[in-house]
């Protein structure tokens, strides 16, 4: 049970900050509070303090203006720190990472009366290794001895820009002026600039570096072994995950974790498990592999076991070459006999492999686990021979990184091919076992056609309950957008979620039905009329967009945003900004920059737009919405499960795509109140939310906004 001390520290807590800014309280806020506390604080344990029962997670749907933050810091915090437990605060991107450490948790430091202390973790992928800038340097200055072994990373001599730039990398790091990371440096880089110098897990000699105490990564890493709260993200709490658990972070058993903008999690989780191998371009990794072996032979001298791998290896390679040829063959076959399902796109039924090429991949896969191996032996080799000799330290940190991309390269080789090589179907048809997602991409690598074999599972939960909710002390997913159709039928099957989960939904501080109207004009139309669909959103825009407000408009294909644009009236054309010339953050400040100077501005863009772009106030006063945002499951992990869910006698539709149009209407419709003061308009040119079955379910999980229905 929750303490009655607790209580009174939460309460003090919220009482503190109230008083101390100013603040009134909010319903919704209290609620959060109150549902966090209870559901945390009344997680049981045994004699050795390890959580008993399922009942350990508590899912919540705050809307915007809720004041999500303070409410589940207010209630987390002080059971996490009396339960001895690290808590996780992990968010959808770095941006909302540094607005937590640079604005929220400070103010939350100095106003609730609540001391703490905080770090943010970020991957080493935001950090800069000293050992590579330095080899990067090095090799752009002079023909190193090892120039040939970074030729995918360095193709061509470095830009003026790109070594001044790491000079000055350099000489920040010298005087420590600068801490490492990417996200605090003062101008922006570009990706392909910062690859060259920052590293991962595979690639990091860890202790075996030169530059490991001076290292920016695992200097923040020891602030996070003090830290009472972590600041992390969804994909580094996914990657921590995939090695098992408390690799990166705290040990699962004894975090705390809070996941905001939870809805992302899913699809985050979709990315971290998925693999894919180019046929050709894994043949010429081969003989680059076979290149670096005899390169390192030569620079460290005798080893018995690298001695045994060089010996090894030709034998390897050639039997991998020909399953390589074989496998090519028949993906070309594929290709040239059936259709694609998608542009440059060829799905597997189900999932399911033809059998020759499912031989072809149990003969890959067997072959790349001894690759594998063999690059992991290579690697031990070389770090023990630096080890025994200070003088190769130098070269070593030259030939590990190299070396462990590409043992990185073959493990996912390896997976992918087991993956294909898996037997999952059987003759009757319909079966219980979620499929495995298989298809082929067309690719153009420079000056050669190539072919992209992929693999992915079509649903997470599975993966997430035996990593994460199975093992984690406890957890809180929040977000806006968490139910759908008035019901969390749908998150709780993409999260795997346990029965025991604690779902609730708060009100929202906004009076909808004040400040908001939501309207389906008289001439919205059906968007299977094609065409006359088309003429009626033009006719629609041109009547209802206001040339002196702030408009958005949200499509859901661009090729219709396009045709869209030029049947506008002239007038409302030349105040239309579209979403694909500009970046997300120059789009924004074009479109405030029009509102500032008293002029009109509406913003043409997609379902990209529906998140991550908050308006207040008079910078939207109209949302527009164009069509019911359905989406036409191309996708091949989609299509595969829409395919699995027909052929068990299930309906995708209303299974998937019902709940998924309602949440992302839900998110489109966020757009327009960030704020209490807020007012506007919501229009929406589909008609077929009132004359479908559908229509009322999706028509009821929006806020109480005052419609108007034509």
């Amino acid at each position: 049970m929750l303490s009655e001390e607790l209580k009174d520290t939460i309460q003090a807590g919220y009482r503190a900050v109230l008083q101390s800014k100013g603040y009134r309280a909010r319903l919704g806020q209290r609620l959060m509070i109150a549902e966090i506390a209870k559901t945390l604080g009344n997680i049981e344990v045994d004699d050795s303090g390890a959580r008993l029962g399922e009942s350990h997670i508590c899912v919540i749907e705050a809307g915007t203006g809720t004041g999500k933050t303070l409410s589940y810091m207010l209630a987390a915090l002080p059971i996490a720190l009396a339960r001895g437990k690290k808590l996780v605060v992990s968010t959808a991107t770095v941006l909302l990472q540094e607005q937590l450490a640079q604005k929220d948790l400070p103010d939350l430091i100095k106003h609730g009366r609540l001391p703490f202390q905080f770090a943010i973790a970020k991957g080493r992928g935001r950090y800069l290794c000293r050992s590579k800038l330095a080899t990067v340097l090095d090799i752009d200055a002079s023909l190193a001895p090892v120039q040939t072994l970074f030729e995918d990373e360095l193709a061509e001599k470095l830009d003026e820009k790109s070594v001044e730039l790491y000079k000055d990398m350099l000489k920040s790091c010298d005087e420590a002026d600068w801490d490492g990371d990417r996200d605090s440096w003062s101008t922006p880089i570009r990706n392909q600039q910062w690859q060259r110098v920052t590293t991962d897990h595979r690639q990091c000699s860890n202790r075996g570096c030169a530059w490991f105490s001076e290292c920016s990564y695992f200097t923040a890493r020891k602030e996070i072994a003090e830290a009472d709260v972590i600041i992390a993200n969804h994909d580094l709490v996914l990657a921590d995950m995939a090695l098992g658990g408390g690799a990166l972070l705290p040990d699962p058993e004894d975090t705390l974790y809070v996941f905001d903008e939870a809805h992302h999690l899913p699809d985050k989780a979709l990315s971290h498990f998925n693999y894919h191998v180019r046929i050709n371009a894994a043949k010429k990794s081969l003989d680059q592999i076979q290149k670096m072996l005899t390169q390192m032979s030569g620079h460290i001298g005798s080893n018995a076991g690298l001695e045994e791998q060089l010996e090894k290896f030709p034998e390897i390679k050639k039997t991998t070459d020909e399953n390589l040829v074989f496998a090519l063959q028949i993906v070309t076959s594929i290709t040239e006999s059936q259709p694609p399902s998608d542009e440059y796109q060829w799905r597997f039924e189900l999932g399911r492999v033809s059998s020759d090429l499912r031989v072809i991949a149990n003969n890959l896969a067997r072959q790349y686990s001894l690759i594998v191996h063999s690059l992991g032996l290579a690697s031990d080799a070389l770090l023990e021979k630096a080890k025994d000799n200070i003088e190769l330290k130098p070269i070593v940190e030259q030939l590990y990184p190299r070396l462990a991309m590409m043992l990185g390269r073959s493990e996912i080789a390896c997976r992918l091919w087991q993956s294909y090589a898996r037997v999952e179907d059987d003759s009757s048809g319909a079966k219980e076992e979620l499929p495995t997602a298989r298809w082929i991409l067309a690719v153009e690598d420079p000056g050669l056609a190539d072919f992209e074999l992929w693999s992915s599972p079509v649903m997470v939960g599975d993966l997430l309950q035996d990593m994460l909710w199975s093992r984690c002390f406890g957890a809180v997913l929040t977000s806006a957008t968490l139910s759908s159709v008035n019901q969390f039928d749908r998150t709780r099957a993409r999260l795997g979620l346990p029965q025991d989960a604690v779902y609730k939904e708060v009100p929202s501080p906004f009076d909808y039905q004040k400040n908001a109207t939501f309207e389906v004009p008289a001439g919205a139309a059906d968007p299977r009329q094609g065409q006359e669909f088309e003429r009626a959103l033009i006719d629609q825009l041109n009547q209802c967009v206001q040339l002196d407000q702030a408009t958005l408009v949200i499509f859901t294909a661009r090729q219709q945003m396009y045709k869209v644009l030029e049947g506008l009236e002239s007038e409302l054309k030349q105040i239309v900004i579209m979403q694909d010339d500009y970046s997300k953050q120059a789009l924004i400040k074009c479109h405030r920059d029009r509102v500032d100077a008293g002029e009109g501005s509406v913003i043409f863009g997609l379902t990209s737009l529906t998140e991550g772009v908050d308006l207040p106030g008079n910078y939207v006063s109209h949302v527009i919405i164009a069509k019911l945002p359905f989406t036409v499951p191309s996708d091949p992990v989609e299509a595969t499960l829409n395919e699995w869910l027909t052929a068990n006698g299930r309906n995708p539709f209303w299974e998937i795509s019902v709940p998924d149009a309602s949440l992302r209407l839900k998110q489109a419709c966020g757009r327009l109140l960030r704020s209490e003061q807020d007012s506007g308009r919501i229009t929406l040119l589909d008609r077929r939310i009132l004359t479908k079955s559908y229509g009322k379910a999706m028509l009821d999980s929006l806020p109480n906004y005052r419609r108007i229905m034509g």
